[in-house]
């Protein structure tokens, strides 16, 4: 059953939302200042755990500072949205939504309300609430230092890889490492596990899947525009 947060509950609820996290955990908020102790749990769970931090605020309210901080966590997946009002912070299990942002000062000086929904005990809502997430999460976009890190990793794997090897290689839409040319699976393992968690095949992924150039796919429509037109003309 939903349950009414304080600002006390507020800020406890969003600790056991990243403590409890299996393999994920999305932090949603416009103003983003991480509280030292809380940053040291994302670390403490992205290390140990290997869960995945996937944090969406406003750019230009992000300060050098806490980009950097945030920089130190593993499996980060920094994306922004300028329009982004929404407060949301959830794992697999559990969602806090309400007025605070995750920022220090709110936390500790304002006064916040807002609900736990709970998977098992709100199933109706906590989807809906994760569909509206997840829509929050296609408009965002991925940081050009995270695009540039993806862009290199993929032109280093393919160094690996003599020409003829290349042409018959395809490359995860999300990663960009090569794998087996599959139009129907264009998503490396471990990438399509992430993507399993939602299985939105709408959502917005970096590469190519046919020559691994960095472009705006989906699992849907896995190629860039030229690689689609060359498929259309071998038809």
């Amino acid at each position: 059953m939903a349950r009414f947060l304080n600002t006390e509950a507020t800020d406890a609820a969003i600790v056991s939302i990243i403590a409890g996290a299996q393999k994920k955990v999305v932090l949603i908020s416009p103003f983003i200042y991480v509280p030292k102790l809380l940053l040291e749990r994302l670390i403490d769970k992205a290390q140990k755990e290997n869960t995945k931090i996937v944090v969406v605020c406003r750019a230009t309210e992000l300060k050098p500072d806490i980009r950097e901080s945030l920089a130190t966590l593993p499996n980060l997946e920094l994306r922004f949205l300028e329009n982004l009002h929404a407060k949301c912070f959830y794992n697999e299990e559990s969602m806090v939504l309400g007025s605070s942002n995750l920022y220090e000062y709110s936390l500790q000086n304002n006064r916040e309300m807002g609900v736990l929904l709970n998977i098992k005990d709100d199933s109706a809502v906590f989807r809906e609430a994760c569909k509206e997430a997840e829509f929050i999460l296609r408009l965002s976009k991925v940081g050009a230092s995270q695009r540039s890190a993806a862009k290199k990793k993929s032109e280093d794997s393919q160094k690996s890889f003599p020409p003829e090897i290349i042409r018959e290689t395809g490359y995860c839409i999300r990663c960009g490492v090569p794998r087996f040319r599959d139009l129907a699976h264009p998503l490396c393992d471990d990438c399509y596990d992430e993507w399993a968690e939602w299985s939105n095949p709408n959502y917005e992924e970096n590469f190519c899947h046919v020559c691994g150039r960095e472009w705006s796919t989906t699992i849907e429509k896995p190629l860039c525009d030229s690689c689609y037109r060359k498929s259309q003309r071998g038809r």
